[in-house]
């Protein structure tokens, strides 16, 4: 929250970042786990990186995903964003409701319908 709220700089974020993410790997030593994970601390959420990291991926990608993967086995889940995480997210009635007729949208785009 400091980041986003401008108490901290870049720097400083990457720095407590360092320090989280090299306790973590250490208690995961300590405890005997076999396979480490740095718990993907500098994520904001799981696609973070994703779009400047994979050819093709971005906005109006699932109308050409078609020349990979039969459109037949693809699907749409609508699950992000709503509540990723026990608590939830906070996300208004409006979003949910616009999110919604994006997956509609989408989903004749690339069935039809």
């Amino acid at each position: 929250m400091a980041h986003a709220e401008g108490r901290i700089g870049d720097d400083q974020l990457r720095a407590a970042e360092d320090r989280a993410i090299l306790t973590v790997l250490e208690l995961q030593r300590q405890i005997g786990v076999d396979v480490y994970s740095d718990g993907e601390y500098r994520r904001g959420m799981w696609i973070t990186g994703l779009p400047a990291a994979v050819e093709g991926f971005g906005p109006g990608a699932m109308l050409n995903i078609g020349k990979y993967v039969p459109v037949a086995r693809l699907a749409l889940g609508p699950q992000c964003g709503f509540a990723s995480v026990a608590a939830g997210n906070e996300i208004s009635w409006d979003d949910q409701r616009r999110k919604l007729e994006l997956l509609v949208e989408t989903a004749r785009k690339v069935w039809g319908g």
